[in-house]
């Protein structure tokens, strides 16, 4: 895997490149960062360092791209390691202790998934995968700033990945609930990501050291000075604990002002926003806002001033410690280098001295003192040699002219003594001269450590009147906070009332739709009422018919009783006369199409003994589609009111939306819950005698009766079996008959009225 591809491809949002990059193969992606590269020049002299920056999934999350994220996890990303990057600290004038002690910020989280429930502005490297910077001297020279806002879809990816979280992310997730950060920081509450992490307690994980868990503390080790931003509050999952106070946390930030100088920012901004939020002591809160302008961007600028000076202050207060390190250290020098002048001094006097006493071979380097010595030891003992070997050549004839020699070599031996004494003289000028630019060297470094020290003392007094200063804005922060509670306790209040007044609203509006809907179900439980009252009518009248038709049928039979009767009295053998085909002589013939027998008497609206009554709700679990005029329609999930059941598996009723008609009886159940398996649907045999809904019976009169023709399996309204036609007038209805089952006052469809049911069928009273 190509680190450097990957890397600028997250940055770039560029899909394919990324995926590119992971199908490469390589180092881990847990381990690939981005590479920055620090160059500083100190007098002359170029300072390097490199470190390894942001890794690549904080940028996956700070993209805030799902795709991006999902590529990464899906590789193999881990997404519980530590999360931390480090920022070049800006100097205007880079110093020896700048660059040892002051060149890095680093920022810490405990997880990715802090990380990505953090609100707030944070400053970043530079955009690209290896970054080299060069003597920087502003923010802008060294990083790019982002204001950071969490994801619900990257926490949820980053839970479903397996991120454990503990009191760090916990903590971060209730300060989203409530809309307040911990330096006061206000914004919309979001209580989503607190139920997330709630809701996926088995990923919970205890911290027993939260500085392990959480971040570096402030301080500096090897030239990174850290900034913590991660979170390392105990309290537990569930109950939550006790948050600290604005005034704790604004005191515990202040005090660590000098290492987290990303944070001024927005420390200010909350101090600005917390004098705009004062209530004036007098007048309304518009008025003393607006009189109060110039005094909040007086006191906004005077405190960016004071951090600014503030800043300064501690860098130059945290140089006090070196500054008299190096002047201890300066001052042992120089009294090395005086002691060490003092015995070069002495040396050279030795050197001097033993030069004209021995009057031997001396060289120019101090070093050679003891060989010269030696040196002129062997020319002393040679001259003395040479002495008496002149004594002993002046004894022999021919020997003068070689002593001759021998005196001028030896001559010439103490001319080069005299010469070194000489070199050794000026070495000895040499090194006074250098003493002395040695102690004027000291002088002068007495004399600026004599500057430090008055300016460190002159720092000290700045450092307490700046503590002064802050001591007092934080006893005003501690006023406008208590100011703030009661406004925030007010806007508390404000916003109950506001979600108590929206509760009842949105109650009033679904008691509007139920009523809504009732109206509507009830409307079309009226059409259906009035459809079968119209119904019913008709069957009246057709019962006045055959009523009719049975009286003329009475009156013929007994016309022709008498003329039987009368024939008998003429001589006739007294046997009586055959009755005409269409009149049976106990009951009425049966239909000659289905070849029923007959029965007993039936009211005007029994369906045909075929039918079995249901009447009961039931849940479509298998869809239909309406094959005929007299079908219905099925949907999922729909709930039916099934009247009766045909021999045939089919069954007639009526669907929630008041429309009715014949269906599949196995396409229905008693629950919604789906079946393990579906059985086939039986074609139409018994349920096909009429195309018209079960709802309305159509009732002729038997075949061959005197004007009438058979229709259906029923019986006319009062035929009753061993004598002649009897008949009744219609003023009730029997209670069980099919007609008045459909709208039974215990038994209406979808919450039909009763005492409506049967006032508006006449089942109380024969007036009806």
């Amino acid at each position: 895997m190509e680190a450097r591809q990957l890397i600028s491809g997250i940055e770039a949002g560029d899909l394919g490149t990324i995926a590119q990059a992971l199908q490469a193969g390589g180092p881990s992606i847990t381990t690939t960062r981005k590479t920055v590269t620090l160059q500083v020049n100190l007098n002359g002299r170029v300072e390097s360092d490199t470190v390894s920056a942001e890794p690549a999934l904080l940028l996956a999350i700070r993209t805030a791209s799902v795709d991006i994220l999902r590529l990464l996890l899906d590789a193999g990303c881990d997404p519980n390691c530590r999360t931390e990057w480090m920022v070049a600290f800006p100097h205007a004038k880079w110093s020896q202790h700048d660059w040892e002690k002051l060149r890095w910020t680093t920022y810490t989280y405990s997880s990715p998934l802090e990380f990505a429930l953090v609100r707030s502005p944070l400053y970043f490297n530079k955009s690209g995968a290896e970054i080299v910077i060069t003597d920087p001297a502003t923010a802008e020279d060294v990083s790019d700033f982002y204001n950071l806002s969490p994801s619900v879809q990257i926490v949820e990816m980053l839970l479903s990945a397996g991120a454990r979280f503990g009191d760090a992310e916990m903590k971060r997730a209730r300060e989203l609930r409530d809309g307040r950060d911990r330096f006061g920081q206000q914004f919309p509450p979001n209580d989503i990501f607190l139920r997330l992490l709630k809701s996926r307690p088995g990923q919970f994980r205890p911290e027993s050291n939260a500085m392990a868990k959480g971040g570096g503390s402030p301080g500096n080790v090897a030239g990174h000075q850290r900034a913590r931003n991660g979170s390392t509050g105990s309290d537990d999952m569930m109950n939550g604990g006790g948050n600290q106070s604005l005034r704790q946390l604004h005191a515990q930030e202040l005090a660590r002002v000098a290492a987290k100088l990303t944070e001024q920012l927005r420390i200010n901004d909350d101090l600005r926003n917390e004098l705009q939020k004062r209530q004036p002591r007098s007048g309304s809160r518009d008025s003393g806002l607006s009189e109060g302008s110039g005094t909040i961007e007086r006191y906004r600028q005077r405190i960016s001033d004071l951090e600014r000076d503030r800043q300064h202050l501690a860098i130059q207060a945290a140089r006090v410690p070196e500054l008299e390190r190096e002047r201890q250290h300066l001052s042992t020098q120089l009294a090395a280098k005086t002691v060490s002048a003092e015995q070069e001094k002495a040396k050279l006097e030795r050197r001097a001295l033993l030069a004209e006493e021995s009057r031997g071979a001396v060289t120019a380097q101090a070093a050679r003192v003891p060989e010269l010595e030696r040196e002129n030891g062997r020319l002393l003992s040679r001259i003395a040699e040479l002495e008496r070997e002149k004594q002993h050549f002046i004894s022999r004839e021919g020997s003068t002219a070689q002593l001759e020699v021998e005196k001028r070599e030896l001559i010439g031996r103490i001319a080069d003594l005299d010469l070194a004494r000489q070199t050794l003289q000026t070495d000895k000028m040499t090194g006074d001269a250098r003493l002395a630019v040695e102690q004027s060297k000291v002088a002068q470094l007495e004399r600026e450590l004599s500057t430090e020290r008055n300016n460190s003392n002159q720092l000290r007094q700045q450092i307490a009147a700046e503590r002064l200063i802050v001591s007092q804005a934080q006893q005003k922060l501690s006023s406008e906070h208590t100011q703030w509670v009661q406004f925030a306790q007010e806007a508390s209040a404000d916003r109950n009332r506001l979600a108590e007044l929206e509760q009842a609203r949105m109650a009033d509006r679904n008691q509007i739709a139920l009523l809504e809907e009732k109206i509507i179900t009830q409307r079309a439980q009226l059409e259906r009422l009035s459809q079968v009252e119209r119904d019913l009518a008709g069957e009246r009248a057709r019962a006045a018919a055959l009523e009719k038709e049975a009286r003329d049928a009475q009156g013929t039979i007994s016309a022709l009783k008498e003329r039987i009767s009368g024939s008998g009295g003429g001589g006739t053998t007294g046997r009586p006369l055959p009755l005409p085909p269409g009149i049976p002589t106990s009951a009425p013939r049966a239909n000659a199409t289905n070849g029923a027998t007959p029965s007993s008497p039936t009211s005007l609206s029994d369906p045909a003994p075929r039918t079995k009554p249901i009447k009961k709700h039931m849940f479509v679990i298998t869809p239909y589609t309406a094959q005929d005029v007299d079908e219905l329609s099925l949907t999922v999930g729909e709930q039916v009111w099934v009247a009766y059941v045909f021999p045939d598996d089919w069954a007639q009723g009526v669907n929630s939306r008041s429309r009715s008609g014949v269906f599949p009886l196995v396409c229905l159940a008693d629950s919604k819950d789906p079946p393990n398996h579906f059985p086939a649907i039986s074609g139409r045999t018994s349920s096909i005698r009429n195309k018209n809904p079960p709802t309305t019976t159509t009732i002729g009169v038997p075949g061959n009766s005197i004007g009438g023709t058979t229709t259906s399996d029923y019986r006319p309204y009062g035929v009753r079996l061993g004598g002649a036609l009897e008949t009744r007038p219609l003023t009730s209805l029997e209670p069980h008959s099919q007609a008045i089952s459909e709208v039974d006052s215990q038994t209406l469809p979808f919450g039909g009225n009763s005492v409506f049911g049967a006032r508006l069928f006449g089942l109380s009273s024969p007036s009806s």
